[in-house]
């Protein structure tokens, strides 16, 4: 009998090891299995050379991965890895590198500079009590403006004496450099784990309130994580400098979704309190052999990105918690579809409540008033200082006009961002939809404006099924809506590559030019026009029974679902509302450039939840206004305008742009 239990507990053992580990072997068998096929595929087994230099391009991202599964395993996330590493390479082979300090010292420098940031990150996040999306977003903007003033191009010199230490072998033709880094990395992590500070960041992902009333300092773990975070980000950026000998200012750009996605393969929980290093460390060497396999079957490069996107979705929705299916939001979606069926009948003898033109005086209710003043103070006052810059050179009506042309794709844009977070969401695939669309719409166009009736349709029903995928995604799929955005962003990046041929072809019809560039009255009739789009911003925010399901499911919806709110359907909906804005926005882009590139939204993602965030909404759902997101577009297009004629550089914006974000949201945050 005791036999037969003590080996019924050792079944039980081994089943539960195997389920919290899932994601590690599952990443194993996946590296392995690409190995093997990329094996056959080159006629040869990987030598000793092959898997060193393996190692060696991996590190940095293995680096970086680790320190995104601290953060994420304290209940984190850290949109900001990649602007960390490059801000720490660029800052030790500028001012460090060439002073011959020791090498061991250039590389506890290259960490400190991380840790630091990562200290900055975590204070906002557990002190101030910041959502972790907007520290972070407004970080990585702010440290990669920092970075092109450091090193505006690749530059510097790395020390010779540094990548021996860290490529070479360290025992000859037994271990490579790079996998005694990694595994000494892998070593500092877990010694930490299993310290009180590591107890404390694996409670506060796990279930923060329990580990409070435990007595663990749960604002110590969440800070500690972002820390340790970031010191692993500085270590990833002293390995990739070491790699290309130099510094270089976008070296971080590709890391973000690509060290989610290993940490997500390697089976750590989006939300906290589960995850292995180790398991990130065989996920980033995953990612690595899988575009390595792309490359020895001839794949287009451009596809790395695509195949990293479906990659990360499905290794987070394989590692979701047993609670967390698909079927359960399915199930949510359908009972709130026959509840709206149940209703029909009601609401359609009902339709005036559905919406009402109340008088102006109530499209602005004092409760939003206070929130949308500062941005209208910011609008007046920029405003004001641009015009006493550039005195007579600037006529009062030129001036407006111009500030209304800059100001509409911004202002476009920001009422589908403003939509998405006041339903408690977030948009991250904006600036790739904007691409997406004008690249399609130029093809279509060709200069045509016959043309132009046909791409118009094409693209807004684009951007709508873009929409329509990140909201099923996240209400339906129960994805988060950052890691769904970011990998339809990815997907709509190996879209575009491929329809355009990574050159885009076609013009703006002459119509859409003189919409953007023509005159009336002395201004742009895009300039005029934005005045309509204003009005039917703040009356389908404001006004409709939808703007009000908005704010009910940003606020609690939970509680929106249980008094009937179709809780999916508003979630989908408002997607769709910024994918259409985003098509619209590709499209005026287009006209003004008289062309399309793949680079055209690559600007305008931090101004558009900075727009949102001065205009007073608040970034965790539950309010908003767009006359206050109006405003603050019309704010940051001022102080574009104010900065174009200074001799300050472009990076400038970026710094101004992300503090600015840190600003709004700490001053209009609900106390």
């Amino acid at each position: 009998m005791t036999t037969l239990t003590s080996t019924s507990n050792s079944g039980r053992d081994w089943s539960t090891s195997i389920k919290a580990n899932q994601g590690l072997l599952l990443s194993m068998v996946f590296f392995f299995s690409l190995m093997v096929v990329t094996a056959l595929v080159n006629g040869r087994a990987p030598s000793y050379f092959t898997i060193s230099m393996l190692l060696a391009s991996v590190a940095p991202l293995a680096l970086a991965a680790i320190g995104q599964t601290v953060i994420v395993i304290g209940g984190g996330l850290d949109l900001s890895v990649g602007a960390v590493v490059a801000f720490s390479q660029a800052v030790m082979v500028i001012y460090f590198a060439e002073l011959g300090l020791p090498v061991e010292s250039l590389i506890v420098i290259g960490v400190v500079i991380g840790m630091l940031a990562g200290m900055i990150n975590g204070f906002f996040v557990s002190v101030v009590g910041l959502q972790p999306i907007i520290v972070t977003l407004a970080t990585m903007f702010t440290l990669q403006g920092v970075t092109y003033l450091v090193l505006p191009q690749p530059g510097g010199m790395v020390p010779d004496e540094l990548i021996v230490m860290l490529l070479d072998d360290t025992i000859y033709d037994v271990l490579p450099g790079p996998l005694t880094v990694l595994v000494v990395a892998l070593v500092i992590w877990w010694v930490i784990r299993n310290t009180s500070l590591g107890t404390s960041i694996y409670a506060a992902g796990s279930d923060g309130q329990s580990a409070k009333l435990a007595g663990l300092n749960v604002k110590r773990g969440v800070w500690a994580s972002y820390i340790i975070g970031g010191g692993f980000y500085g270590a990833a950026g002293v390995m990739a400098a070491s790699l290309s000998g130099a510094a270089d200012p976008t070296i971080g750009t590709p890391l973000l979704v690509s060290s989610l996605t290993a940490v997500m393969l390697g089976g750590t929980l989006l939300g906290g309190g589960r995850g292995s290093a180790l398991g990130s460390v065989m996920g980033a060497l995953t990612v690595i052999a899988m575009v390595n396999l792309l490359l020895a079957f001839g794949a287009p490069n451009y596809l790395s990105a695509g195949i990293e996107a479906l990659i990360l979705l499905l290794a987070v929705i394989i590692n979701r918690p047993r609670g967390e299916s698909a079927n359960g939001g399915l199930q949510r979606m359908l009972l709130s579809i026959q509840q709206f069926s149940l209703r029909s009948s009601h609401v359609a003898k009902k339709r005036a409540s559905q919406f009402n033109l109340p008088p102006i005086s109530a499209w602005l209710p004092k409760s939003d008033r206070k929130y949308m003043i500062p941005a209208w103070v910011g609008v007046v006052v920029i405003s004001a200082i641009a015009m006493m810059y550039y005195g007579e050179d600037l006529e009062t009506l030129r001036y407006i006009d111009r500030l209304l042309l800059l100001g509409a794709f911004l202002s476009v844009l920001v009422l589908g961002q403003g939509v998405v977070v006041m339903s408690g969401g977030f948009d991250l695939s904006v600036g790739w939809v904007v691409s997406a669309c004008g690249v399609v719409g130029a093809m279509i166009m060709q200069g045509s404006d016959a043309n132009l009736l046909i791409a118009l349709p094409v693209v807004l029903l684009l951007g709508a099924f873009i929409g329509l995928i990140n909201g099923v995604m996240v209400s339906v799929v129960g994805l988060s809506p950052i890691v769904a955005t970011l990998a339809i962003g990815g997907l709509l990046q190996s879209f575009t590559m491929f329809v355009s041929g990574g050159t885009p072809s076609g013009t703006a019809s002459p119509a859409l030019i003189w919409l953007i560039n023509g005159s009336i009255l002395g201004m742009a009739p895009l300039s005029l026009l934005i005045f309509v789009f204003v009005v039917f911003g703040v009356l389908f925010t404001t006004c409709t029974a939808f703007g009000r399901r908005l704010i009910s499911v940003g606020s609690n919806a939970e509680a929106a679902f249980l008094s009937g709110v179709n809780v999916s359907k508003v979630t989908i909906k408002a997607y769709v509302v910024s994918g259409v804005c985003a098509a619209i926005a590709g499209m005026l882009l287009t006209g003004f450039l008289g062309r399309a590139s793949l680079s055209l939204g690559d600007s305008y993602l931090l101004p558009t939840v900075a727009a949102v965030a001065i205009g007073g909404t608040l970034i965790s759902g539950g309010r908003g206004h767009y006359l206050g997101m109006f405003g603050g577009a019309l704010a940051l297009t001022a102080l574009q305008i104010l900065l174009s004629g200074t001799p300050l550089p472009t990076a400038v914006r970026d710094i101004m742009l992300g503090l600015a974000v840190l600003m709004a949201v700490v001053t209009l945050r609900e106390k």
